[in-house]
């Protein structure tokens, strides 16, 4: 389960595929990584890219459970934490980006050697169910008066666009809302007060309503061997993940 700004839940549906899927693609990237003993991987965010390789894994496989698996406990938020959620949104994000730079290479293919396999919209189709979700649960909250219900008070920018848009912009935005229904903010990229005075950092965290812990906490550092049963049974759990949903889908 996984506490997020609109309760404790745990993702399933269209959202869970979204992360799985996404989660995936970050395994993927890591297993490069290992096949070629590059122990600098990076994804964006300093506190999962300041990780060993290991801890990455331990942390993914936290993280994986905590937002897909209802019998998870809720985890204690923390900077690597957010973080790794947040490098999973840059991988999709990255995915998209991606088949739009493509689409023009695609569109003069020749058709003889085009691959009907092949779905030039995977990542935008991806992320565009979960968030067709938040337009039709977004529209059915809203009050008699036309106004947004409390509850709902983070969605009001939510708008429809074409699920096979060429605008970077458009699914800039799409990657936002949706990253807003598990982030709370982006504390993680905060350079941990080095520069702010003790007492005002402290201030400032419970303002911002973080534990001490934070930024302090550190993740498991497995040996080698047990990272990678943890990078297995985490692709074999997302796996499951991707064919339940999808087998859901197509009822």
């Amino acid at each position: 389960m996984w506490r997020t700004p609109f309760g404790t839940k745990t993702f399933s549906g269209t959202y869970a595929l979204m992360l799985a899927r996404g989660i995936l693609e970050l395994i993927d990237r890591i297993q490069e990584s290992l096949d070629e003993e590059d122990d600098d991987f990076r994804v964006g965010h300093r506190a999962f890219d300041c990780l060993t390789l290991e801890q990455k894994i331990w942390t993914l496989h936290k993280v994986t459970h905590g937002l897909l698996d209802k019998k998870t406990p809720a985890c204690e938020l923390s900077a690597f934490v957010e973080a790794t959620i947040a490098c999973i949104f840059c991988v999709l994000e990255d995915g998209v980006m991606i088949e739009i730079d493509m689409a023009n290479d695609y569109d003069d293919a020749p058709e003889e050697n085009s691959d009907d396999s092949y779905d030039r919209f995977y990542w935008r189709k991806t992320l565009f169910a979960p968030y067709y979700e938040l337009i039709k649960e977004d529209n059915a909250t809203e009050t008699s008066e036309g106004e947004k219900s409390e509850n709902n008070e983070k969605k009001e920018e939510i708008e429809p666009i074409d699920a096979e848009s060429e605008e970077e912009d458009d699914w800039e935005m799409v990657i936002e809302i949706l990253e807003s229904q598990v982030l709370w903010d982006a504390d993680y990229d905060l350079d941990e007060f080095e520069d702010i005075d003790p007492d005002k950092s402290d201030l400032l965290k419970r303002l911002l309503g973080m534990h001490d812990a934070y930024f302090s906490s550190i993740p498991n550092d497995p040996a080698h061997p047990e990272a990678l049963a943890l990078l297995k049974e985490t692709k074999k759990f997302c796996n499951g993940i991707v064919r339940r949903e999808e087998k859901l889908l197509k009822k």
